[in-house]
């Protein structure tokens, strides 16, 4: 076997044979049989559009970094870019949400709907990949030097390989005279394409095998080279006695022979398969005449949906075939030839660019190919891919290329990355920038690798998104779109996404104040998904003024006489907007101090004591019956703060929550200490001959009557949930002065509806009662390790209404300074980026445009973000939502710097179904989900009907006038349900 395996290396036969790599120099670093050093580079790709300006910087910074080194020879560049319209990656990118979803108890039903956003995803998506191979070899060395090292490096091998008496690996095959020299250039790339904006890392070992084999074999996750000494000998079997022959079973092989999983098979002279696919390589042997982008070739073979990789080789050797060329062209020019002057020129071109830059060798191969079941049908469409591949090719800057003929193998191994140093294509001289412009560093790309979003580009890189990242000093999302633009689908599926994020165990905490009902569409997903048990963790309420859903602002922690600085701090804002004249943009002098007396005051007046508040029967049944059930001792003289303490010590805090409702001061109750005798001594101040204590006691006055379900205890209990949807549309009027008061404070009571537990702290126990303080530990460190979120949708409601717009602005400001030590997550969506303050505009960290009105607009959000030319570009290109996603502009702020993209939100027809707001789909929907429940009626209109219904229903109409039928009592929602619930589909999902 030794001798066949010998002559088939020889023949050139066996695939190990044309991968140089040997043996583990250091962490980042591969040495090959002669001494040269390789080192894998992933170049992940820009964080943002260029501007021509962009564009040329990163050339001119990569030609800077590489000049020196390459005007030498000694070293090369392999740059490979691979795209795989099937291996999509949307799984592995998307992981954590399933991960959560499943630790929440999703069942396979709920999968469903995530699956099906899955799916979807991957119909646009493809996997890339691009590579730098670094190799240095021992021409870095001056001749003397080199002979020198390479003694050296011959005794190195003969040591480390003296006591295996085999071919097993070389483990000092590295030439250590080169190591600092190749170590310096591969970091000066990455640092140069970092400082051009360009994400790129050193792979470590692990890392770098796992690409290279991977590019050509099937591999797993685990699979690692063995390096040094094997664990176990192979070959041993029972002898235990090892003699000088069978020790070197014990030496690990070369690289060469562990990266290669199996065996090339040719098919002509042209295509050779290898790892159970078909190849078929070409040659570019005409270089591009006039250097493209890389991005023009990727748009049109991403056009042709076929997997191809592409290997450009950069050769430092250029001055030794620039020398060549001169003697050629020098015997050429003795002639008389009508292209002499041709030549000349280009002779002339070459040496002018030799004083300010470096000459290289250029060197481009390719290859397509197919899973390989041997049918005439999978030649065919091999042979279709290359001769595609081939005019592509041929039309990226004038080029010319070649199927393979000889060796495809070779071509093949020198087309992917790290294989091999050789290179088959015929050689150009080039200058170094020229070469870069071809080079496939700009694609766009993301710092995270996985995330609960999946955001695309609109030609199919996947872009996940990490909520919550450590990358980002906080995490506060504005959104920018005009009506249509899809900005509710987009909010909703950030929303969903918060709500199901990597690594929790829970449902992470989520507050939505909305006007309208778009956000009812998350509250019934995560419903549906969740087991029973957890149904009333999402709840979707529409807040309207009646008596059943009072709130009253002053209730506090169980057990709290006072407010906690936080919400003290909330409720003086909240007083001062109340007392703020309409059409007046701010309040009087000494409002908010007045405010700040009068709820100091209420607080200590209703604590214990002589004031607090008596206990009545009747008012809480739940209450009188565990009162009752306890035989709790209850006097004419007891309390409220009484029972809610005897409560407490009984182990009833829920009942205990409730009786405290009645025990906190309410808003007119707190407006009343405004005439006490205290207040009205420091704030003695008239306006227009009328204290300022009594206009503040009249303006609160005056909102008790305007707001009703502020006047009494609380009603609306929402604590159990975990997920609050609050619909303010009809307690939110639009139009007069009055009614955009009524919005802002409406915004603000939702705010403390929904998420005034979010803002309490640790530091926060010390200030509750002693008894209280262990249950308030306990609760307080689960809600801070839970990550919690608030959400505006039409934030141009409030900020847009300069009467009000300093509270609630202020207020939103201040959470949003401090929501990390909250690990709290802030989203603010409005219809123009004038909606949002300058201040809040510089805290947030991620802003997503989904359109813009006007040419105007354009330009406004381009001058306040400091965008590029290419991003703004991309802003004008916005369009709305299609069947392939809703566009927008990403602009990231993080540790990064600053990123910006034009990406797309595509979702899966179940969600597109969930999340619509549209008429006849809600009509249809919930009237289908009463009927075979909510998860099959998404499941069936997604098959029916994945763009909606809307057509549907005007074509019935159509139908029906058209047959006289009386449109009065026709129904054509109706009927498309009764199509639908009948249909053998519906039975299948019921089933």
């Amino acid at each position: 076997m030794n001798l066949l395996w010998d002559i088939s290396r020889a023949m050139g036969a066996h695939s190990a044979h044309y991968c140089d790599l040997e043996t583990i120099e250091d962490e980042y670093t591969i040495a090959s049989g002669d001494g040269s050093l390789m080192t894998l580079i992933r170049v992940r790709g820009l964080l943002q559009i260029p501007g021509k300006g962009e564009y040329n910087k990163i050339i001119d910074l990569l030609t800077t970094t590489l000049k020196t080194a390459f005007s030498k020879p000694g070293h090369h560049l392999q740059i490979s870019a691979r795209y795989d319209p099937e291996g999509n990656g949307v799984g592995e990118g998307m992981q954590p949400l399933f991960d959560t979803a499943r630790r929440l108890g999703v069942e396979e039903a709920g999968m469903g709907v995530l699956k099906d956003w899955k799916q979807s995803l991957a119909k646009y998506i493809s996997n890339e990949d691009v590579l730098i191979a670094l190799w240095s070899t021992p021409r870095l060395l001056p001749g003397a030097v080199a002979r020198t090292a390479g003694h050296r490096q011959k005794k190195r091998v003969q040591r480390s390989t003296a006591w295996t008496k085999t071919d097993g690996m070389q483990m000092a095959a590295g030439m250590r005279e080169i190591a600092h020299t190749h170590q310096a250039v591969s970091n000066s790339i990455v640092d140069a394409l970092s400082a051009g904006g360009v994400m790129a890392e050193r792979l470590s070992i692990g890392e770098a095998t796992q690409k290279i084999r991977g590019s050509l074999f099937p591999i797993s996750g685990e699979w690692a080279p063995v390096t040094g000494v094997k664990k176990y000998p192979s070959g041993a079997g029972e002898n235990r006695y090892l003699n000088e022959t069978s020790i070197g079973a014990w030496a690990a092989p070369s690289l060469a022979e562990q990266m290669v999983a199996g065996g090339a098979r040719y098919h002509g002279l042209s295509m050779v398969e290898v790892g159970g696919k078909l190849y078929a390589p070409v040659d570019v042997k005409l270089a591009p005449q006039e250097p493209e982008p890389f991005n023009n070739l990727f748009r049109r073979l991403m056009n042709k949906r076929m997997p191809y990789a592409l290997s450009i080789r950069i050769d430092s050797g250029g001055e030794y075939w620039w020398a060549a060329v001169k003697r050629g062209v020098t015997a050429i020019l003795r002639l008389t030839s009508p292209d002499s002057k041709r030549i000349s020129a280009a002779y002339a071109g070459m040496g002018e660019y030799a004083k300010s830059g470096a000459r290289v060798g250029l060197q481009i191969t390719a290859t397509t190919w197919v899973d390989n079941d041997d049918s005439p049908e999978t030649t065919q469409e091999i042979l279709r891919r290359q001769r595609e591949l081939i005019e592509v090719i041929q039309g990226w800057g004038s080029s010319d290329a070649h199927e393979t003929y000889g060796d495809p193998l070779f071509t093949l191994f020198s087309t992917m990355p790290g294989w091999t140093g050789q290179c088959p294509a015929p050689i150009a001289l080039a200058p170094l920038p020229d070469a870069l412009v071809m080079a496939p560093f700009f694609r766009p790309t993301m710092p995270w690798k996985q995330g609960t979003l999946m955001w695309r580009t609109p030609d199919g890189r996947a872009m996940p998104y990490a909520q919550g990242s450590t990358r980002q000093t906080s995490w506060v999302d504005l959104g920018i779109a005009p009506m249509g633009y899809g900005k509710s689908v987009t909010l909703s599926t950030i929303n969903l996404a918060f709500c199901l994020a990597a690594g929790l165990n829970d449902l992470g905490l989520l507050s939505v104040t909305d006007i309208g009902p778009s956000s009812r569409g998350v509250v019934r997903v995560l419903q549906a998904l969740l087991p029973k048990d957890r149904f009333h963790w999402a709840v979707y309420h529409r807040l309207r003024m009646v008596p059943e859903h009072s709130v009253n602002v002053f209730d506090t922690p169980l057990g709290c006489r006072k407010p906690l600085p936080n919400h003290r701090f909330y409720l003086r804002n909240l007083l001062t907007l109340l007392a703020t004249p309409i059409g007046e943009s701010r309040p009087y002098d000494g409002v908010s101090g007045i405010a700040s007396a009068c709820i100091d005051a209420a607080y200590d007046a209703y604590a214990d004591g002589a004031g607090a508040k008596p206990y009545v029967r009747s008012i809480c049944q739940d209450v009188d019956a565990v009162v009752d059930g306890l035989n709790l001792l209850v006097d004419q003289h007891a309390t409220w703060w009484e029972i809610v303490d005897q409560l407490f010590d009984a182990g009833y805090q829920h009942e205990a929550g409730m009786a405290q409702r009645y025990a906190v001061p309410t808003l007119g109750e707190v407006a009343g200490f405004a005439r006490n005798d205290k207040v009205t001594g420091t704030y003695g101040q008239a306006i227009n001959g009328q204290k300022v204590t009594e206009i503040f006691w009249q303006s609160l006055m005056d909102a008790i009557r305007a707001y009703p379900i502020m006047k009494e205890p609380t009603r609306l209990d929402l604590s159990d949930a975990r997920v609050i949807a609050l619909d303010i549309e009809e307690v939110a009027p639009r139009g007069t002065e009055d009614a955009n008061r009524q919005t802002a404070v409406m915004f603000m009571l939702s705010r403390h509806i929904t998420a005034s537990r979010f803002f309490e702290m640790p530091d926060d126990v010390i200030l509750m009662p002693e008894k209280y303080r262990e249950y308030h530990q306990a609760r307080i460190e689960r809600m801070r390790e839970v990550p919690k979120r608030l959400s505006w949708d039409e934030f141009h409601r409030a900020s847009q209404n300069q009467a009000v717009a300093d509270q609630v602005v202020g207020d939103v400001e201040t959470s949003i300074r401090e929501s990390r030590k909250w690990n709290l997550h802030i989203g603010l969506y409005s219809q123009n980026i004038g909606d949002f303050p300058p201040v809040l505009l510089s805290l947030a960290t991620s802003i997503s445009v989904l359109g813009a009105g006007t040419e105007k607009d354009v330009g406004i959000i381009g001058e306040e973000l400091g965008l590029t030319e290419g991003a703004v570009q991309a802003i004008r290109s916005l369009r709305k939502p299609g069947r392939s996603g809703a566009s927008f502009l990403a602009y990231y702020r993080t540790s990064d710097g600053v990123i910006t993209h034009k990406l797309m939100n595509t979702l899966g027809p179940q969600l597109l179904w969930a999340f619509s707001t549209t008429t006849e789909d809600v009509a249809v929907r919930d009237k289908l989900a009463n009927a075979v429940g909510y998860l099959p009626a998404l499941a069936l209109l997604a098959r029916n009907y994945p763009g909606g219904v809307k057509r549907r229903i005007e074509v019935l109409n159509e139908l029906a006038e058209s047959r006289g039928v009386d449109m009065e009592t026709y129904s054509p929602v109706n009927e498309v349900v009764d199509e639908l619930a009948n249909s053998a589909q519906a039975r299948r999902y019921a089933a």
